[in-house]
């Protein structure tokens, strides 16, 4: 078995054939969760859990930090898929209590900090950092309030997350405070997610960027999970497609096990018991 810890499989690029990419994934032993980015897809990530019913499939909620701001996500953020507007979305700590209550809702996430885009101002700069550092603390409470690990997302905002955990309760209070999705940190950095407690997500970037590599070598197998980021970091050897999808995410496996020179059966084996501890389902 293996486990897909960040599948956006909910997300508009499989409206089409949704349906048939969920029975791919099934039919080779994957399970997945599906992170919400903002109310909408954290609402219907938690619908098609439930509706579907299967052990192998969960969801999480939250309001990603590109979402707080109003923005356009063009190729350099999506790829080849289909561009998108953000708008604007205010954190509604009730709006997302409805749906955290939902035996399918493993985590909070993704949340967290993204600084890739700072507008030019100061001012409006000074705002863009404030806006996201405030709905990203309500989060936290939210998941600490519901016993719920993080799904983290982190962009260039690796030091002001860790100086925010670092003063926020859920660090000392859940053992397990959640994953750092699509590790782009250092290695110093690494060390105090991992002190704090946290795994880190391992995905296609692995392929391509030496310091996701560097920090995969350096960290401890038991705290490394799975994830494609499906529809997104699609890995280099599939061809026929422009769409991640959680089928592909033997390619990280493949990868992880060539970079710590270990068996492709430890890595599943592994990787799969860090979600489920993680987690806290068995996914089967």
């Amino acid at each position: 078995m293996l486990i897909d810890t960040h599948a956006h499989i909910h997300f508009h690029s499989f409206r089409f054939d949704r349906e048939e990419a969920i029975r791919r994934t099934l039919k080779e032993g994957i399970s997945f969760i599906m992170p919400g980015t903002q109310i909408d897809t954290s609402r219907a990530g938690v619908v098609l859990a439930e509706k579907l019913d299967n052990p192998k499939i969960y969801a999480s909620i939250g309001l990603h930090p590109i979402h707080i701001n109003k923005n356009r996500a063009d190729e350099d953020e999506v790829g080849p898929l289909e561009k998108f507007d953000t708008r604007g979305e205010e954190f509604d700590k009730e709006k997302y209590e409805e749906l955290i209550t939902s035996p399918k809702v493993v985590a909070v996430g993704e949340v967290g900090l993204d600084y890739w885009r700072k507008p030019k101002s100061v001012a409006k700069k000074d705002e863009f950092v404030t806006r996201q550092k405030e709905a990203f603390k309500k989060q936290l409470d939210l998941a600490l309030n519901y016993k719920k690990p993080l799904i983290l997302h982190c962009r260039v905002a690796h030091n002001d997350m860790i100086e925010i955990l670092n003063d926020h309760a859920i660090i000392s209070q859940l053992q397990n405070p959640g994953v750092v999705h699509s590790y782009t940190g250092d290695l110093d950095q690494l060390k105090k997610f991992l002190d704090m407690g946290f795994y880190i997500g391992v995905n296609g970037l692995v392929f391509t960027l030496p310091f996701v590599q560097d920090a995969v070598r350096e960290a401890p197998l038991d705290r490394i999970v799975l994830e494609t980021d499906s529809p997104y970091l699609l890995p280099p050897q599939v061809k026929n497609t422009k769409r991640n999808e959680p089928i592909f995410i033997k390619y990280i496996v493949e990868k992880i096990a060539e970079i710590k020179g270990m068996s492709f059966d430890r890595v599943q084996k592994q990787t799969t018991e860090n979600a489920q501890t993680l987690f806290g389902v068995e996914f089967e």
